[in-house]
């Protein structure tokens, strides 16, 4: 074994064709946000923010929801400023992950494409987990458990499936389960799933380019 832990270079073997990661988007995202929608339609939704209330909100109303979704996104951010200066052992195979995976697919990216994924992410996203699945279960249990329980039942339930569907690994798994409940927090706090979009949007969109710009951190031990 080597004195010294070569850094690995995760462009050394560059993919031939770009990936589209557009189109991804729009499939994936797209997807969740369709079948929110269907679901939707079977009254599963958060049912004191309907869609078509959106039409009416005042001006004033659509800047307290971009000041509390903007303002909402500070502690995510403070969390990857953290993250890029301390990353318990625990965490580093979502380092690991980000280096050997994330990295070479956004690495090309445009600032362009790296914004339409973070919009896509950010509506489609929590459309689908706290518009649809946090509002859908607590209102289907409201009446059973009451206001508070049902509350806290749709916010872990949400959170979790949240977590799951991004899991790669324990670190990045458990992570994203407490960034989702944190996001469904904004929205019970907000009273607006679009509060918990915007910040994940814009958290995305910053975390998009920390990625895609920042140098390799993963160190690999040769033998």
């Amino acid at each position: 074994m080597s004195d010294r832990a070569p850094k690995f270079d995760v462009m050394a073997h560059p993919s031939n064709e770009k990936t589209n990661l557009i189109g991804m988007g729009l499939i994936v995202e797209g997807g969740l946000a369709v079948l929110a929608l269907g679901l939707a339609w079977f009254g599963f939704f958060e049912k004191n923010q309907p869609l078509s209330s959106i039409s009416a909100y005042s001006s004033d109303f659509w800047q307290w929801i971009f000041t509390c979704g903007v303002a909402a996104t500070l502690p995510l951010l403070v969390y990857l400023l953290i993250f890029h200066f301390w990353t318990p052992r625990f965490f580093q195979p979502m380092q690991e992950f980000v280096d050997l995976k994330l990295k070479p697919m956004f690495g090309n990216s445009s600032i362009l494409e790296l914004l339409i994924l973070s919009l896509l992410a950010g509506i489609c996203e929590e459309l689908f987990f706290r518009w649809c699945l946090q509002g859908g279960i607590t209102n289907v249990l409201v009446g059973r458990f009451g206001e508070t329980t049902a509350i806290i039942i749709g916010l872990a339930t949400a959170s979790i499936i949240f977590g799951v569907c991004h899991w790669v690994n324990p670190a990045y798994g458990i992570t994203t389960v407490v960034v989702g409940g944190y996001l469904g927090l904004t929205m019970v706090w907000t009273s607006s799933w679009l509060v918990p979009a915007i910040a994940h949007a814009l958290f995305d969109f910053v975390a998009l380019i920390y990625i895609a710009k920042s140098p390799v951190r993963t160190r690999f031990v040769s033998d």
